[in-house]
């Protein structure tokens, strides 16, 4: 509805929410494929954290496309967040080009059987794995590109409900690596896939905001 100022009429126009912002407020959150830079990618959106490189250098970049390349044991970008052990973060990632093998969109893991993380499992077949103190696999296969997410014990498939864990076990979590799973300090289990975007909660989501968030990182291209 336009409203009037002085002797004009001058138009008032929304503004979309952006994507990160479409589930509350995150810890934080990056954006690869719409970056104006490699440079660009790595500076989270909402509270500016810089994401590490790992030793094995800087990862593939593609304006359009996303972060590629990722390799075992050096290849990843660090977000240098932890979360807690009591499975109150969310993590969700946006990404393409995934196949079929076993690997970690993101993640940490103790070495001990539990993590927080996102991913494909080679078992039941081929499954979603989901992880946040303990693990569950949840077929069907992953899409080769979607949204997996992590919201406290739920998982989230392209923002719908997916698979719920046990109670966390006892476990010491690391920063959540992006590219696979950080395995004291290396990368475990690389994925294939483009990542685009990656978001990442210090309290779970409600189903309503996953859903909605999940839909804004789709949006976003």
């Amino acid at each position: 509805m336009p409203t009037l100022r002085g002797c004009g009429i001058v138009p008032v126009l929304s503004v979309a929410t952006p994507w990160h912002l479409a589930g509350g407020n995150p810890v934080d959150a990056w954006e690869a494929r719409n970056a104006a830079s490699y440079a660009a990618s790595k500076v989270g959106l909402f509270a500016a954290t810089v994401l590490g490189e790992g030793a094995g250098g800087p990862l593939g970049w593609a304006a359009g496309a996303g972060w590629s390349g990722w390799a075992a044991p050096n290849k990843y970008l660090d977000t240098t967040i932890t979360p807690d052990a009591a499975q109150n973060y969310a993590l969700f990632v946006q990404y393409s080009g995934l196949t079929v093998a076993d690997q970690y969109l993101a993640g940490c893991y103790d070495g001990g059987g539990n993590a927080c993380a996102v991913g494909y499992s080679s078992g039941g077949g081929g499954t979603v794995a989901y992880a946040n103190g303990s693990f569950v696999v949840v077929a069907p296969v992953p899409a080769a590109a979607g949204n997996l997410g992590i919201s406290g014990p739920q998982g989230y498939r392209n923002g719908a409900a997916d698979g719920g864990l046990s109670v966390a076990g006892v476990w010491v979590p690391g920063s959540i690596y992006l590219g696979g799973l950080n395995t004291a300090g290396s990368l475990l289990l690389a994925t294939t896939a483009t990542i685009k975007r990656v978001i990442v909660f210090a309290t779970p989501r409600t189903p309503v905001q996953a859903a909605a968030l999940a839909a804004a990182m789709l949006a976003a291209g």
